[in-house]
């Protein structure tokens, strides 16, 4: 199996049961599409853009953890709406002035906002 995130999973996780592994994997780096690594600068390069780890189950938290060291992030996602940021996904929240005036596929949204 490759050394990518789901090879590296699935091979700890046999490994942890008493099974014997052996990862091969066809590139020159391990970890596959979420392989980052440390600029000299100190600063953490992602060489295929940024991964943002969300999870639910304590179980699969604490597993991720053994291997790795997790920042906090609480991504917000904006909308420009007549020179106003407003948060996305929209809701009924959004005043009714801005929501009339966001175009959907070329159209106007005629003044309701979606909830």
């Amino acid at each position: 199996m490759g050394a990518g995130l789901t090879g590296s999973t699935i091979a700890r996780c046999l490994a942890d049961a008493g099974r014997e592994v052996l990862v091969l994997e066809r590139r020159s780096e391990v970890g596959g599409n979420v392989r980052d690594s440390r600029h000299e600068s100190g600063v953490r390069i992602g060489h295929h853009g940024p991964h943002y780890f969300r999870c639910s189950s304590l179980r699969i938290w604490d597993f991720a953890n053994r291997f790795a060291e997790f920042r906090p992030v609480q991504p917000r996602i904006l909308a420009l709406v007549d020179g106003t940021y407003e948060d996305w996904p929209i809701t009924s929240e959004m005043s009714p002035a801005s929501a009339a005036s966001i175009s959907f596929n070329g159209g106007t949204n005629s003044g309701r906002a979606n909830s």
